[in-house]
Parts: C-alpha cells; sequence; structure tokens
C-alpha cells in the first residue's frame, strides 16, 4: 500500500477498530469467544460487507444489521 494512503485512511481505520472493541467489549466474552466474537465484530461493520449485503444482496440496513448481529451470536456460540 503506497504510504501516503496508509496515511489518509488511519484515523478511519482506527475509528472502525475502536468501534468493533466497543461492541466486543460490551458482550463480556473472554478468550477464543471474544477473539471470534471481534473478528466477526470487525467484518460486519466494515463497508465491503454492508455494500455486499444492501445494495448487491439487496437486504435493507436492519434486515443486514440482523443478520451480521445473528452472524455474531452463532459464531460465538458455535465455540
Amino acid at each position: 500500500v503506497d504510504p501516503l494512503v496508509a496515511e489518509r485512511f488511519a484515523g478511519f481505520r482506527a475509528l472502525l477498530a475502536t468501534a468493533a472493541e466497543t461492541l466486543t467489549t460490551g458482550r463480556n466474552l473472554r478468550g477464543d469467544a471474544r477473539r471470534r466474537a471481534a473478528a466477526v465484530t470487525g467484518h460486519a461493520i466494515v463497508f465491503p460487507t454492508w455494500r455486499s449485503l444492501v445494495r448487491e444482496q439487496g437486504l435493507s440496513d436492519v434486515e443486514a444489521a440482523a443478520a451480521m448481529s445473528a452472524l455474531v451470536e452463532s459464531t460465538v456460540a458455535a465455540g
């Protein structure tokens, strides 16, 4: 990645990391369950995921949020 591009997106990446951490922390998970929840939460909040679910697959924002929430729950439970 071009260093200038990396520099320009550093703040945005930090925002996403903070959002994912906040959402994961609220679940009171530890160990592998926390690791799995953090990974899936990080996937859920990035733009390409939303673009795919809403623009390409036709879900509403509410449906996409519900699907990602269910994905996090099932991933944590799958332990």
